[in-house]
């Protein structure tokens, strides 16, 4: 091309035998060298793009952090506030309900901030020194809570088998159940069922929840443990929600050293499969 610059590299050798005369050799290392080059800056750009987004991540973590922390006061402010109000003989059935209202929507605030501060934590920190949880007694209690939505939608709730104790944070483990009962409830259709199956060996405690719902498409089970990941027909049908539950969901598990996997049978409906690790007792 007219006006290209090129570069060349010169090699001049001997030749045997004759000592008055050269070998010359020219070659063209331009197509080379620009590929080099192109290499080097493909590499440069992408350490500037991860130091870009790990920049991004922290100063993402530290605003949830932050910003929760600050919710935090005025939300159990307006909770106390409720109660009180909830018992007092000044109003009327009327206003009793009014305050219900606001005291269901601040403990959802108060919810969807321990959602977030859960999420503004490091990966894989656990919430605290390893405790023992007994699972079976927790499935129980999500269960009781979640019957009158259930109810509501003539939900059949079932429960089967035994889970035992595991080595995990009672709280993360309630938010676990909660979350995916929470979730097969909302998806499966009125008139439908959710089953919780639990069971033990050695060494893990695994619990199921499998429901009568639509299930997942393949593209939904690729994305559904990232974060404010919602499925295309979530979106289109106006379904409440924030996509954090099973962001929440995966994060619980895996810094109580356990694991999630979701699975959408041919047979219809969705199974979440959680492993806790078993609390073995004391040997003597």
């Amino acid at each position: 091309m007219a006006g290209e610059s090129r570069t060349l590299t010169v090699a001049a050798n001997g030749i045997p035998d004759e000592p008055d005369r050269f070998a010359v050799q020219l070659v063209d290392v331009t197509g080379t060298l620009r590929m080099q080059a192109a290499t080097l800056a493909a590499e440069r750009e992408q350490e500037a793009a991860r130091t870009t987004r790990i920049d991004l991540e922290r100063q993402r973590e530290d605003f949830v952090a932050t910003t929760s922390h600050e919710l935090r006061t005025p939300i159990t402010s307006i909770v106390g506030f409720c109660e009180l109000l909830a018992g007092s003989d000044a109003l009327g059935d009327q206003e009793k309900a009014w305050v219900d209202v606001i005291d269901r929507n601040a403990v959802r605030l108060a919810s969807l901030v321990e959602d977030l501060l859960t999420l503004g934590e490091p990966a894989g920190k656990r919430s605290g020194s390893a405790v023992e949880t007994d699972v079976d007694a927790q499935i129980g209690e999500v269960m009781r809570a979640s019957s009158v939505i259930a109810a509501k939608k003539h939900i059949e709730l079932s429960t089967a088998g035994r889970a035992g104790v595991a080595r995990a944070e009672p709280g993360d483990v309630g938010r676990i159940l909660t979350n995916l009962i929470a979730n097969a409830v909302k998806f499966t259709p009125e008139g439908g069922s959710v089953t919780v199956t639990s069971s033990a060996d050695d060494a893990t405690i695994t619990v199921v929840v499998a429901d009568t719902g639509p299930g997942m498409s393949e593209e939904t089970l690729a994305h559904a443990f990232d974060r404010f990941y919602r499925a295309p027909g979530m979106q289109r049908d106006a379904v409440p929600g924030t996509g954090l539950g099973l962001a929440i969901v995966a994060e619980l598990v895996e810094r109580n050293e356990g694991s999630v996997r979701l699975a959408s049978p041919a047979t219809g409906g969705t199974r979440a499969t959680i492993e806790l690790p078993r609390s073995v007792p004391p040997t003597r």
